[in-house]
């Protein structure tokens, strides 16, 4: 990619963190770009962004969990920018807690957000890809589906569930010219996960990185600009660490 194109890119959680650094590097790349959020605040203010560095955009209020809502919002970027080409599904809610007292409601949201989201999305960008000729569908992962992580048991069943759906849309809609791939963040500098994470608590992800240092938005959105272009047109049903080594160090 790069200078002027007449591709689209929608990113569902595209209203603030990874989703927002995903989305302005993909409009640098001279794409139309739907930043949709459940907050409009937040895709109205990605959107700005966008277009103050010279870019196109769409803000759309999107509730992820409501299938209907994500109809609609692929209705509107077909009407007004055309596409998608590209597809980021990028929108999750969680919540940590011990197994023992996890309640249905957290389960639910969990998994209409991180999970079924994902599958209303694909089905609806896969007819629209096909008939453009194909696409690129990049999911968002999580370390915690390959590795133990303390009170994220809900967590990591959906980012489980996000890599084995990567894994079989890559197969059924490779044939379409669709690419499926996903993204696995590590420890990322988002202003959601500063917002969590205490100094010390850095410092001990950190410390179990073998490179030695933590990742920034832009590492994750430089990966996003690979797997929407055809640069990584081989690239299909695969979930890519950006998390500096932690998930495969034992020690």
């Amino acid at each position: 990619m790069g200078g002027s194109t007449d591709r689209t890119a929608l990113i569902i959680g595209g209203g603030g963190g990874l989703g927002r650094a995903m989305a302005r590097a993909l409009a640098q790349e001279g794409l139309a770009v739907a930043c949709a959020d459940l907050l409009a605040e937040g895709a109205e203010e990605t959107a700005s962004q966008i277009a103050a560095d010279g870019g196109r955009a769409l803000p759309l209020e999107m509730d992820a969990a409501d299938r209907g809502s994500v109809k609609d919002g692929f209705g509107r970027v077909a009407a007004e920018l055309g596409g998608p080409d590209v597809l980021i599904n990028s929108g999750m809610w969680i919540r940590y807690a011990p197994i023992s007292s996890i309640d249905e409601e957290t389960v639910d949201r969990m998994l209409a957000i991180g999970l079924k989201a994902v599958i209303w999305a694909i089905q609806e960008a896969e007819p629209v890809m096909a008939a453009r000729g194909g696409g690129s569908i990049i999911n968002m992962c999580s370390p915690v589906a390959e590795i133990g992580l303390a009170y994220s048991a809900v967590y990591a069943a959906v980012k489980g569930g996000i890599a084995a759906l990567t894994r079989q849309a890559a197969v059924e809609l490779g044939p379409k010219g669709i690419r499926v791939n996903a993204i696995s963040p590590g420890p990322i500098r988002t202003p959601g996960t500063l917002a969590i994470v205490d100094e010390a608590g850095w410092k001990a992800r950190q410390a179990k990185t073998p490179l030695g240092y933590l990742g920034e938005p832009y590492d994750v959105a430089n990966l996003a600009v690979f797997l929407a272009s055809e640069r990584s047109r081989m690239v299909t049903g695969v979930t890519i660490r950006v998390d500096g080594g932690l998930t495969i160090n034992a020690a």
